[in-house]
Parts: C-alpha cells; sequence; structure tokens
C-alpha cells in the first residue's frame, strides 16, 4: 500500500505534544543495531521537516549502487531501515521499504491489539499483534518491552503461509526500537537487526573511531606480515613492532609512539639467483594523524573516497572498520569503481591499528598481538636466519636437494659430508618460524611434505662444531 498526498493533508496536533514514552526513534541520539554475521548497521537522523503535523525523518545517507554506467554509485536516503519514516501525532511510525511500500508500527498499541503491518498488492497482508509488554534488561538498563508478532493472511482474514509467520520485532519505552527488520528489502528480507548500543548509554557498542583504533599502550606488542609477490619477484617481511612510549599532542589529533622494531625480510629480484635476506632492529617514532582517516562513519555512508561497513571481528572479538576505496566525480557527485588488478578493502581494529589487507599479489596481515593480558596468534622470532642466504650457498656448492620443487618428497645430498660431523637440519617457515630440528648422521635423507603447506621454505644445515651453517630454499608444490 503507497502513502499518497492525501494522507499528508489531514489535520494533526504538532507533533512534539505527543507522548515521549515509547518513541520508536530518538532523532537526538545515535543507535546501533547488529546482525547475526556481526555487521553493525545504525540509525542516526540526519535531516527532518514538517509537513501538515507529520514529521519527516531521514537516516544517514548510504552508498547505493544504480546500476547506471554514467553515474553507478551515489548517496541516497535508502537506508536499511527504509527509504524514509513518517511519524503522526497519534505516535504512528510509518517506514518505506524499496518500492515505497508501507510498513506501520503504532508504538502506543496496546497489549494484544491487532493492525495492518504491511499490505501485498493482491490484498494479503501482515497482520501484527503487540504479544507482550514486559520488563527487560537493554544496554544494562530495566525498560519496558512491546513485542510485535506478525501472522500472513489473505483478504478473507485466514492465515496463510509466509516466512514471516511468527517472526517478531519490539521496541522499549526509553530505547526505542530493539529488535527490527531491514525494512528497505522487507518483506523479502526478514532478518533481525538488535540493539547493541546508543550514544545516550555508557552500556553497549559506540561507533568506532580512529582514536579508538590506534590507541595502543606501553608493553603493546603487534607481529604483521607485508609480502608481494609478481610472478619470480617477490618481499616478504616480518615484522616484529613493541610499544615502548607515547605521547600525544596538545589538539589530541597527533599520537607519537616510540617503537622497537625488529624486521626480517626476504627478497627476491632475480630468478637465477638466490633471495637476499636482512634483519633490521630499530627504536623508531611512529606518528599518527587521526583526522588523516575517514573512519567515524557508519555502515555504508559515503566519503569522498569510498565507504566504510562496521562490524565486530569474529576473530579477535573487538569492533573493526573495513573501508572500500572508490574513484569520487564531484561534478556529478558519483562514484565509480577503481581501475585495478584487485579489489583493496583496508581493515582498522580496535586497539590493534590498521590498514590490513589482503590480496593474491600482496597482504598486510596481522599475525599476533599482545595487550596487557590478552594474547592472540602466534609469534614468530625476528631473526632466526643468517643475514645473507645467497652468501652462504656459495660457500657450500657441495649441497644438493633434488627434485625442487617437489610435491610427496625429495632428497638432501650431503657431497663432502664426513662422518663424525656434527651437523644439524632446521626447516623454516618464510615468517621465519621453526617448524622442525633434527640431527643428520649420515650423507642423504629424505624429506616428506606430510603436514607442509604449498609455499617456500629455507633450511638450514650447521656444523655445530665449526659454527658455519648453509641456508637453502625448499618449494612444495
Amino acid at each position: 500500500m503507497k502513502t499518497t498526498l492525501l494522507f499528508l493533508s489531514l489535520l494533526f496536533v504538532p507533533f512534539f505534544l505527543y507522548a515521549q514514552n515509547y518513541e520508536l526513534i530518538n532523532v537526538n541520539n545515535e543507535t546501533h543495531f547488529i546482525d547475526d554475521e556481526s555487521d553493525i548497521y545504525s540509525i542516526r537522523i540526519d535531516s527532518t521537516s514538517t509537513i501538515d503535523g507529520n514529521t519527516f525523518l531521514f537516516n544517514h545517507k548510504v552508498f547505493t549502487e544504480t546500476f547506471s554506467v554514467s553515474c553507478p554509485f551515489i548517496a541516497s536516503d535508502s537506508s536499511w531501515i527504509g527509504y524514509q519514516i513518517i511519524v503522526d501525532n497519534d505516535g504512528q511510525y510509518i517506514f518505506f521499504n524499496r518500492q515505497q511500500d508501507s510498513i506501520f508500527i503504532p508504538s502506543l498499541a496496546e497489549l494484544n491489539e491487532h493492525w495492518s503491518f504491511y499490505q501485498f498488492a493482491n490484498g494479503d497482508y501482515i497482520d501484527a499483534t503487540i504479544s507482550s509488554i514486559d520488563n527487560q534488561m537493554i544496554l544494562g538498563d530495566l525498560d519496558n518491552v512491546k513485542t510485535i508478532t506478525l501472522q500472513a493472511k489473505n483478504d478473507l482474514d485466514m492465515d496463510i503461509d509466509h516466512p514471516v509467520n511468527g517472526q517478531s520485532i519490539s521496541f522499549s519505552e526509553n530505547n526505542g526500537i530493539v529488535s527490527v527488520f531491514n525494512f528497505i528489502d522487507f518483506p523479502l528480507d526478514i532478518k533481525t537487526y538488535t540493539l547493541v548500543g546508543s550514544a545516550n548509554s555508557a552500556n553497549g557498542i559506540q561507533n568506532l573511531t580512529a582514536r579508538e583504533i590506534f590507541d595502543y599502550d606501553i608493553g603493546d606488542e603487534f607481529h604483521v606480515e607485508r609480502n608481494y609477490q609478481n610472478n619470480w619477484k617477490y618481499t616478504y617481511r616480518s615484522i616484529r613492532k613493541k610499544i615502548l612510549g607515547k605521547t600525544v599532542s596538545l589538539n589530541q589529533d597527533t599520537l607519537n609512539y616510540i617503537v622497537e622494531q625488529c624486521e626480517f625480510r626476504i627478497q627476491n629480484e632475480d630468478p637465477l639467483i638466490s633471495p637476499d635476506t636482512l634483519s633490521t632492529l630499530d627504536t623508531l617514532t611512529e606518528t599518527i594523524i587521526l583526522s588523516n582517516y575517514n573512519l567515524h562513519q557508519l555502515t555504508l555512508e559515503p566519503v569522498v573516497n569510498g565507504y566504510t561497513e562496521f562490524s565486530i571481528s569474529q576473530t579477535h572479538n573487538r569492533r573493526k572498520k573495513t573501508h572500500f576505496d572508490y574513484n569520487y566525480n564531484p561534478d556529478d557527485d558519483c562514484w565509480e569503481e577503481l581501475v585495478v588488478t584487485y579489489d583493496f578493502d583496508f581493515t582498522f581494529i580496535e586497539g590493534l591499528g590498521g590498514g590490513y589487507f589482503s590480496t593474491p599479489a600482496s597482504n598486510y596481515t596481522l599475525v599476533y598481538y599482545k595487550k596487557g593480558d590478552e594474547e592472540w596468534g602466534t609469534p614468530f622470532e625476528c631473526s632466526p636466519l643468517p643475514t645473507s642466504i645467497a652468501n652462504l650457498e656459495k660457500e657450500h656448492p657441495q649441497i644438493s636437494v633434488y627434485p625442487n620443487p617437489f610435491s610427496k618428497q625429495t632428497r638432501l645430498t650431503i657431497e663432502d659430508y664426513k662422518f663424525g660431523e656434527r651437523l644439524t637440519f632446521e626447516l623454516f617457515e618464510m615468517t621465519g618460524k621453526k617448524i622442525y630440528y633434527t640431527n643428520i648422521n649420515q650423507p642423504s635423507f629424505v624429506i616428506h611434505k606430510e603436514n607442509l603447506l604449498s609455499g617456500l621454505y629455507f633450511y638450514k644445515i650447521s656444523n655445530t662444531k665449526k659454527r658455519t651453517s648453509f641456508i637453502g630454499k625448499l618449494m612444495v608444490e
């Protein structure tokens, strides 16, 4: 059913006179709702207008695909909560889906009261009932909650089958909407979104900004991998950072961290020679200017260089923002996709920094962190390998591995092995993590793939008596 201009011509008492109890949306608040995939969608009314006693509410703009070649993406009012919201003086809220069909919620309805929630074009409709009014804990406080239960019916008021049957949404006296559908795609989409935070409450989830993302404490430790590969050219970097000191500028916009940084790098520029490695240990100053990051936006809220999604990281159980880059054309007020080989999306995590990404050609990945008593991931040693693989290989040409690459097993042979020598064999992942160690007591032995994943590995053969080492590489298919 479509709401026409005739509806707007009715005479109403001004909106601000009706009771504030069970107000579904507070225009001066920002509320956050989570779905079953930990994505967070928000209500923040950016504009209002009043016509003939009806108040029109518009949620924040969202990044919307137009399917037009000339203007592929725009900022529109078609947010998850509906195209727009009308509130009349009786406390009835009217939401609109993408087709601008109406969805009705009378906020002052009493227990067991029925009404037509939504009407289909063929005369069928969805009946709504206030099925309960009870006390519940909402964002840490006790609140009165009204629950609406739905049932599809035909034009003869008989129950009919529909996925919405038995589904419910709810709203409370002091917090407004508690659980609700994605109204823009209703009734096709009946996924439920549940209130998890409010700007007016000290409890629950708040919007995530750059300040919380880059909030490090002294003693925090982060291990990251930063890799690049293009055919035979590659650079693999394992970086360990430990926060030693922190200062904040007077305007609170610039963070300066003193960082102990240990880096192990493997780099190959020539397919005919072995890669070089480099290990460094430095104390550096890392400066972060918070205003350089457009990370305060809510899910799908556009900025000049794209849009952001707000969610809870299921890996770290922390708030995170994921930014998607798009080109903006100010002349047409449109966005278009970047012309790149791989799509980039950059992830920022509460208290763990960011700009993390992963593509088939490159990545910047968090693999370990320690913050206070919280620890996640597997740390790596900073420099388990000698400085130059290429130089060590030239000193020991008598060692061979065949086949290499291998898929099942390979044989390593030490041509000049002398019985009685005290040799050891170590195998490392390309991050520098040691995964195998054994003593060598024969000139030739087999290395089985077993649990090794496909990729590049490095091995080290050491003469403990002479204190010399040889480094080679293995490629597992």
